[in-house]
This record gives C-alpha cells, structure tokens and sequence, in this order.
C-alpha cells in the first residue's frame, strides 16, 4: 500500500528525484536526457543532466551531487552579475586566459556558495576528491598534463585541499605552484568576476616570467618574504659546501629553476592550446563515463552493445520557444525570408518565340509589315514540384568552444541560433524543411556497412518534415553539444530522406565546426563523409556546408561559406542557396 505521507521527492529514479529537487531548491530547470557530459545552459537556467547517472554507485553519486552544485553555482554567478557576467569577460580573452579565469572563477563562485549553502561543502568535496582520485590513476599511468596540473593545484590550495595533492604529483609541478602562494591567496578573497578575470591576466604574466626562469612579483605584504628568498639566494654557495656529495648547490638550484621553467612553458603551452580544463569539469566527463559503463555493463575496457543505447533519431521534448531566443534572432528573420521567398519561387515558363499561332510577340510586330507571319509565341510551363531543405546541426562537444577570434557566445550556440533564423525564414517562405542534430558517444559497437564507426549515432530532431513549425520551433533549445560527430552517417541518413521526397528541389545545409571525428580513425570518417555527399549530389541533392566559425567545410562542400557570428548568417545562406539554385535553373 503506498504511504501517503511520503515525499514525493521520494518517489521516481534517482536523476528525477535529482532534477526535482534542485528545481524546488535553486529554481533551475534540470534536464535528465541522453547520456553525454552533464553541463549548464547559462543563457536559458536550465542544467543538463544524463540519464545513466541512475547507475552510479553512492560515492560517486555523492561526487555528481557536486558537480550539480558547481553548476548551479555557476548559473547563479552569472544571473548576480548581469552588467558584466563570466560569459561577456571571456569574449574578449585568449583561450589561454580563459583558461585561467574559469581556474579563479570555479574558486570564487564554489566559495560564494559555500557562505551561502553551508550544506554544499560536503558534495563539493567529495567531488574534488573523486576527480583528484583521477588525477592520481593518471599520474600513475604516467600521463601528466602540467597545465591542468597547475589548475587543479591552484584551485585546491585555494580551497583547503592541499592534502589531496599525493606525492605522486611532479616535484616541479608542486615547485610552481610553491612561487605561487600570492594567487592562491588572492583567488580566495575575489568578491566578482571583473576581479577573478583580473587576477587569472596577473597569473598569466607571472608564468610567462617563470617560463623565463623569472620569479613573478609577489604582493607588497609579501616584501618580508622576498628578502628572505633574496638572503637564501645570497647563502647559496655556503650551502652547496655543506652538501658536497649532490655536487654543489649551485648545479641543484640550476636543476631546480630549470624544472619550474619547464612546468610554467608547458602549463603555458597546454591552455593555449585549449587542452585543460579544471577538476570540477573533469569530474564531470569521468562520472559521466563511468554512468554510462555502469548503465551499459562494459567490462575491462571492453564495450558491450546494450539494448537501447543503438543508433536513434527521436523528436526533441516540446517546450515554450525562449523569449531571448525570439527576441535575439528576430531583426535577422523578416529579411531573409524575403530574399528566401524570391529565391526559391517557381521559375518563369519558357517563351518559345517564332510561332505561327499562339499569343503575339510585341517584340516581333515590326515584320508585319514585310508580310512575315509568324509574329507569336507561346509559353510553355515549366514542371516544378516545389523546394525541400534539410538542415544539419553538428552537435559535437567541440561546439562548446568559442570562435577562435573571439566572441561572447560559444559555437553552439551560434549554430542554434543560425538554425533557429533559417527555421523560420524557410517557413515564412513557405517552404517545407527539417532540422536535426547529430552525434556520436557511448562507445557501443554500432557496426553499419560501409562506415567504420563503434559509437551510436544519436539524431536529436527539433522539426520533422510535415510536423507545423510554429508548435514545434521551441525545440530549438533542446540542442547542446556532446560526444563524436560522424557526419557521413548524419548526411547518408538525411540523403536518404530526401530522395523520399516528392519535391523537385532537394536541399542539404550542414552547420559544423570543424573536420569529421569518432573513435576509430578520423581519416577513414573524412573518406566517408565525402563518398555520402558524392551519393547525395548523384541523386540530385544540393549540398552546400556553412562552417561555424570554421574553414573545414571548405575540404568537404564545394559550395560553402563561414559564419561567426549571426549578422553573417542571411548573406551566407542567401549565397549557398544562390549558387545552388542558379546552378539547377542553368543545367
């Protein structure tokens, strides 16, 4: 019999009860869907959240209750500061700063939480230890990354958690982070996001002076401190006669300094190339993995097909379309759905000029007087059945990224906003479209003939041909980037629908990033992507790439343009589409 006096927080799977829980408490909106890296929507207040976190054992759901609270405290960073937010600072940031900055802002905003949220301390530790668990599994291994060795490092002492740095961590690592005592305590005392951004520019500066075996300039409080440095310095080669045996402390400190060198170039080195990411966002692909291993009943590495977790195309939840979306995209809609309209019109008949019988040529009158007769012409229709377009959205967690020259916005959510102004110009215009996702994760071997693939394929659909744009454009939100993309797979599938169709145009836009990438050889994916577009364009599909801030479209679509932004989005679809259409109406 069922108790009525038991919370109906009780009741459903362990990720709803999550969801309704931080939505009753903090006021977000949690999604529980797919199986990817948990992550927040900033723009819309929501946190999303995989499914296959039902499976994680009780330590390491304490762990991802953390990882939700880091998030949270994110979302409530960016709504206390909404003059000059995280998001706006890091627009005009190198990927090396932003880099630094989410280090000095995850220490700002966990601490705010903790004054505000005693209770949270508890899940933002257990998350810290779970990913510094991790980090020690790798330093074990061998494998060592000294940018984020320095994050992580930083972040810890700032916390009070240097004691789950483990004496496997490198000694020069360690070395580095000693010369940076000023940061750590500084990062525990910024009180806004202007000033963690401030503080991440000073770290910058202080490495690129270590990488030149400099010492960074330590706050004035700290003048007493310096001295000592200086007068130890001073008693150098006293030192190195009492230790003779390590042959003079002279060559030690050189070894030393050179080390710390090292480390400070090569952190340097790894945050230009975008290849960090702090504890917290690291727990957060680990514990996502290790839901889906447990979900999916993978064992020693080896993955195990499971029922369910195969290739799916499913529709996207219906949900109210975001006022900031409208109000955003709107002044770019009216104009190129015009142009649209224009473009994609039926074609005029042909004029046959020279008849005999028909309606009279104006043009050919003049010979009446010279006795020709053949003065009409007649119009014969031209059979047009109409346009269709498929859009493709490349969802791949690589569109998490800024553009590389910069920006406030990521890439994808340039690329939903681009998806969004194409959906309602091409309705406006009336013209039957679709707009889908892709991805790939989850490592499940999902063998298809003629693609080289292991992970499922996930087709995400915001609009289906046939389905009324206005119920359905709330979707839209519901796209977020995660996992591989294959795009051979995404263009054979959306090929194959469009040849089904009764239309005498056929149209194919794909909205990527970058190059085609999956598990198994990115060369053998790039192959297949350009033998699926061979496939499409025989079978009379139009295929053009507008790339997201990103050339690679060039080396796979001959009709293509790129796009940073939205303003440039109706002249590069007006383009592709141009070219395109002129092309049929020539041949």
């Amino acid at each position: 019999m069922k108790n009525r006096n038991q919370s109906p927080l009780l009741l459903g799977t362990y990720s709803e009860r999550i969801a309704r829980t931080f939505a009753r408490r903090e006021g977000i909106t949690v999604k529980v869907e797919g199986s990817g890296t948990p992550y927040a929507d900033l723009e819309n207040n929501t946190i999303v959240i995989p499914a296959t976190i039902d499976a994680l054992d009780p330590k390491s759901r304490r762990a991802f209750e953390g990882v939700l609270d880091h998030e949270v405290s994110h979302l409530r960073a960016e709504q206390e500061h909404p003059t000059l937010p995280a998001s706006a600072l890091m627009a005009s940031m190198s990927q090396r700063q932003r880099w630094l900055f989410n280090v000095t802002e995850d220490v700002r905003i966990e601490l705010d939480a903790e004054k505000r949220w005693p209770g949270v301390r508890t899940n933002l530790k257990a998350c810290a230890d779970w990913a510094f668990t991790r980090i020690d599994d790798r330093l074990a291994k061998g494998e060592s990354n000294p940018g984020f060795l320095f994050g992580a490092g930083l972040i810890a002492r700032a916390r009070g958690w240097g004691d789950m740095m483990s004496t496997l961590w490198p000694a020069d690592a360690l070395a580095l982070l000693d010369r940076f005592e000023w940061a750590v305590e500084e990062a525990r005392t910024t009180r806004t996001p202007e000033q963690a951004a401030d503080l991440a520019l000073r770290i910058e500066k202080a490495l690129e002076d270590e990488a030149e075996d400099e010492r960074p300039e330590a706050p004035e409080e700290a003048d007493g401190g310096e001295g000592e440095g200086a007068n130890a310095s001073d008693e150098e080669g006293a030192g190195g006669g009492g230790d003779a045996d390590e042959g003079g402390a002279d060559e030690g400190g050189e070894g030393e300094g050179k080390g710390v060198a090292d480390a400070a170039q090569e952190a340097l080195d790894a945050g230009a190339a975008g290849d960090v990411v702090t504890p917290a966002h690291d727990a957060e692909e680990g514990l996502a993995g290790e839901a889906f291993c447990a979900a999916t009943g993978e064992t020693g590495g080896v993955p195990r097909a499971t029922p369910g977790l195969r290739d799916k195309r499913t529709r996207l939840y219906d949900r109210p379309l975001c006022e900031k979306t409208r109000t955003r995209c709107s002044k770019y809609v009216g104009g190129l759905a015009n142009r649209l309209a224009m473009l994609l019109r039926a074609p005029k008949p042909r004029r046959t000029p020279d008849q005999e019988s028909g309606r009279v040529d104006s043009r050919a009158l003049s010979g009446v007087k010279a006795g020709r007769r053949r003065v009409f012409e007649r119009r014969l229709p031209v059979v047009d059945n109409g346009t269709v377009v498929s859009i493709l959205v490349d969802l791949s967690a690589s569109m998490r990224s800024y553009p590389a020259g910069g920006g406030s916005r990521t890439m994808m959510e340039i690329a939903r906003d681009a998806a969004f102004v194409l959906g309602e110009a091409l309705d406006r215009a009336g013209i039957e479209f679709e707009i889908s996702g892709w991805y790939e994760t989850g490592g499940v071997p999902c063998p298809v003939p003629g693609f080289s693939r292991t992970e499922a394929h996930y087709e995400p659909v915001v609009k289906d041909f046939g389905e009324s744009w206005r119920r359905v454009r709330g979707r839209i939100d519901g796209l977020h980037a995660q996992g591989n993309n294959d795009d051979a797979q995404a263009v054979w599938n959306a090929s194959r629908r469009l040849v089904a169709r009764p239309e005498g145009r056929r149209v194919l836009i794909v909205l990527s990033d970058g190059y085609p990438c999956h598990a198994i050889n990115d060369a053998d994916s790039r192959k297949q992507l350009r033998d699926c577009l061979a496939y499409a364009e025989a079978a009379g599909i139009e295929t053009a790439g507008i790339g997201i801030a990103s050339e690679a479209v060039s080396c796979f679509y001959e009709n293509h343009e790129v796009v940073n932004d939205l303003s440039e989005l109706a002249r590069a679809s007006i383009d592709v589409l141009g070219r395109t259409l002129r092309g049929r109406r020539a041949a």
